[in-house]
Protein backbone atom coordinates (compact mmCIF):
# COMPACT_ATOMS: atom_id res chain seq x y z
CA UNK A 1 0.00 0.00 0.00
CA UNK A 2 1.51 3.61 -0.76
CA UNK A 3 0.68 5.87 1.82
CA UNK A 4 -0.33 9.15 0.39
CA UNK A 5 -1.34 12.55 2.55
CA UNK A 6 -1.62 16.54 1.95
CA UNK A 7 0.94 17.54 5.18
CA UNK A 8 -1.21 20.66 6.04
CA UNK A 9 -3.67 17.41 6.36
CA UNK A 10 -1.85 16.26 9.13
CA UNK A 11 -2.18 18.54 12.09
CA UNK A 12 0.87 20.34 13.48
CA UNK A 13 0.59 19.24 17.04
CA UNK A 14 1.86 22.65 20.17
CA UNK A 15 5.62 20.97 21.79
CA UNK A 16 4.82 21.78 25.48
CA UNK A 17 8.43 20.68 26.39
CA UNK A 18 10.52 23.62 27.94
CA UNK A 19 13.56 21.21 28.85
CA UNK A 20 13.32 21.01 24.23
CA UNK A 21 13.08 24.36 23.64
CA UNK A 22 10.45 27.35 22.86
CA UNK A 23 7.90 28.24 20.05
CA UNK A 24 7.73 24.59 18.76
CA UNK A 25 5.35 22.61 16.51
CA UNK A 26 5.86 19.26 15.61
CA UNK A 27 3.69 17.11 12.56
CA UNK A 28 4.41 13.65 12.95
CA UNK A 29 4.60 12.77 8.58
CA UNK A 30 5.35 8.97 8.37
CA UNK A 31 5.87 6.63 11.52
CA UNK A 32 5.21 3.07 11.67
CA UNK A 33 2.71 3.04 13.96
CA UNK A 34 0.40 4.57 10.67
CA UNK A 35 0.77 0.89 9.21
CA UNK A 36 1.48 1.85 5.89
CA UNK A 37 4.52 -0.74 5.73
CA UNK A 38 7.12 2.10 6.39
CA UNK A 39 8.89 0.49 9.62
CA UNK A 40 13.09 1.36 9.06
CA UNK A 41 12.78 5.48 9.43
CA UNK A 42 10.52 8.47 10.60
CA UNK A 43 9.51 11.59 8.85
CA UNK A 44 8.55 14.86 10.89
CA UNK A 45 8.14 18.02 10.09
CA UNK A 46 8.99 20.94 12.58
CA UNK A 47 7.81 24.17 12.81
CA UNK A 48 9.61 26.67 14.67
CA UNK A 49 8.39 30.02 15.25
CA UNK A 50 10.27 33.62 14.86
CA UNK A 51 12.93 33.59 18.05
CA UNK A 52 11.99 29.78 19.24
CA UNK A 53 15.10 27.24 18.75
CA UNK A 54 15.44 23.77 19.98
CA UNK A 55 17.84 22.85 23.10
CA UNK A 56 20.91 21.33 22.57
CA UNK A 57 20.48 18.18 22.01
CA UNK A 58 21.39 14.89 20.75
CA UNK A 59 19.73 11.58 19.11
CA UNK A 60 20.60 7.68 19.72
CA UNK A 61 19.84 7.53 15.73
CA UNK A 62 20.82 8.81 12.53
CA UNK A 63 18.59 12.19 12.15
CA UNK A 64 18.73 14.31 9.37
CA UNK A 65 17.33 18.03 8.46
CA UNK A 66 15.70 19.53 5.47
CA UNK A 67 15.33 23.04 5.79
CA UNK A 68 12.82 24.29 3.05
CA UNK A 69 11.43 27.21 4.56
CA UNK A 70 12.96 30.03 6.46
CA UNK A 71 16.78 31.21 7.90
CA UNK A 72 18.10 29.23 11.11
CA UNK A 73 21.28 29.45 13.20
CA UNK A 74 22.40 25.93 13.20
CA UNK A 75 24.84 25.05 16.58
CA UNK A 76 26.99 22.01 16.93
CA UNK A 77 29.60 21.55 19.49
CA UNK A 78 32.02 22.27 17.17
CA UNK A 79 30.63 24.87 14.80
CA UNK A 80 28.00 27.21 13.82
CA UNK A 81 25.93 27.52 10.94
CA UNK A 82 23.56 29.72 9.39
CA UNK A 83 21.38 28.25 7.00
CA UNK A 84 18.59 29.66 4.71
CA UNK A 85 16.45 26.96 2.91
CA UNK A 86 16.36 24.91 0.97
CA UNK A 87 19.46 23.25 3.30
CA UNK A 88 20.24 19.94 3.89
CA UNK A 89 22.25 18.69 7.64
CA UNK A 90 22.65 15.31 8.43
CA UNK A 91 23.51 14.90 12.17
CA UNK A 92 25.37 11.13 12.93
CA UNK A 93 24.07 9.11 16.68
CA UNK A 94 25.43 11.62 19.30
CA UNK A 95 26.02 14.79 17.63
CA UNK A 96 24.55 17.53 19.34
CA UNK A 97 22.70 20.14 18.15
CA UNK A 98 19.99 23.02 18.13
CA UNK A 99 18.04 24.82 15.35
CA UNK A 100 17.56 28.67 16.09
CA UNK A 101 14.50 30.65 14.13
CA UNK A 102 16.49 33.35 13.14
CA UNK A 103 14.34 34.53 10.24
CA UNK A 104 11.04 36.71 10.36
CA UNK A 105 8.93 33.89 9.58
CA UNK A 106 8.38 30.14 10.39
CA UNK A 107 11.57 27.62 10.52
CA UNK A 108 10.17 24.44 8.46
CA UNK A 109 12.09 21.70 9.04
CA UNK A 110 11.39 17.78 7.66
CA UNK A 111 13.57 15.81 9.70
CA UNK A 112 14.25 11.91 8.63
CA UNK A 113 14.64 9.62 11.40
CA UNK A 114 16.53 6.30 11.05
CA UNK A 115 16.17 3.71 12.87
CA UNK A 116 12.31 5.19 12.71
CA UNK A 117 11.25 7.31 15.99
CA UNK A 118 7.60 6.38 16.21
CA UNK A 119 4.95 9.16 17.16
CA UNK A 120 4.82 7.15 20.40
CA UNK A 121 8.42 8.00 21.29
CA UNK A 122 7.32 11.37 21.06
CA UNK A 123 4.30 11.85 22.98
CA UNK A 124 6.55 9.44 25.64
CA UNK A 125 9.12 12.26 26.56
CA UNK A 126 5.83 14.85 26.93
CA UNK A 127 6.12 16.68 23.45
CA UNK A 128 3.06 17.33 23.03
CA UNK A 129 0.07 19.73 25.08
CA UNK A 130 -2.36 17.18 24.37
CA UNK A 131 -1.08 13.97 25.37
Amino acid sequence: MVFVSKVEDIPLEPMDCPDHGEKLGLRVLVDPLLNVGIRGLSMVQTEIEPGGHTKFHEHTFEHIHFIFEGKSLVETEEKQYTVTSPTVLAFPPGAKHRQRNIGDTILKIIEVNVPATPKEFWHQLGYFKDK
